[in-house]
């Protein structure tokens, strides 16, 4: 009698025990990359990294990037799994904040979400001007040129504002910034004429598509102005 009397106490403990040492304990989350409240364009891919733990079991890891959730439920280990997540942004995104969130739950249902906000400016589309052509006491002009534009070529602007010369002006030589984009900033008269034209040669003078002469090109604009222009043919190509 006393010994099923123990055994039934016995028993009884174990269970308390069993009882009292339930894991409460969320997982942890560590995201070793990218850093928070970095900024990045529309378009560009960035790395999610991280290192989830936890003392006893995990159960699920949830991704969300703001687009698409995913749900990871095979481990490293049962206990800990390293992420290596590629994201692209979509090119066509608007300014604003992305959120990356990871979530971790465990087998007892313990959650524990970490989070990076990410920064996201619009995508540059087309010419875009070099920081040297940016003056807010001058007009900048942004000149995109044909794709047949040799490599090597210098792009000048030329006028009534310097003589319409015949031969290269320096004073008024294009930055190249990128394929088939120029760019300078000017401070001359307003309704000035000018145009666009290479390697100080009027027989490479700009052109319309069909290779037809154009008018003049009359400066109309404002100092901190950013004004593009589009070269559409040069008279030698």
């Amino acid at each position: 009698m006393k010994l099923t009397k123990l055994f039934f106490l016995f028993a009884i403990g174990i269970m308390i025990a069993s009882c009292g040492s339930k894991d409460e304990v969320p997982p942890t989350i560590n995201i070793t990359s990218p850093e928070d409240n970095i900024t990045i364009t529309a378009g560009d891919t960035i790395m999610l990294s991280a290192i989830i733990a936890d003392d006893e079991e995990l159960a699920s890891i949830t991704i969300t990037d703001g687009m698409t959730p995913t749900s990871i439920t095979t481990f490293d280990s049962p206990t800990s799994h390293t992420i290596s997540y590629i994201i692209t942004v979509p090119a066509d995104s608007p300014a604003g904040t992305l959120t990356l969130t990871i979530t971790a739950t465990d087998g007892e249902e313990n959650s524990a979400s970490a989070e990076r906000v990410i920064n996201v400016t619009e995508m540059l589309v087309g010419c875009q001007p070099e920081t040297s052509c940016v003056n807010a006491e001058m007009t900048t002009i942004v000149v995109t040129t044909p794709d047949d534009t040799p490599e090597d070529a210098t792009i000048e602007m030329v006028g009534s504002f310097n003589g319409w010369p015949g031969e290269l002006d320096s004073d008024y030589i294009l930055t190249k910034n990128g394929p088939n984009c120029y760019c300078i900033g000017v401070k001359i008269d307003a309704d000035s004429e000018f145009k666009f034209r290479r390697d100080g040669s009027w027989d490479k003078v700009e052109k319309d598509a069909a290779g037809g002469e154009i008018d003049n090109r009359v400066f109309t604009y404002s100092a901190g102005e950013v004004v593009n222009i589009t070269v559409e043919k040069w008279a030698d190509l």
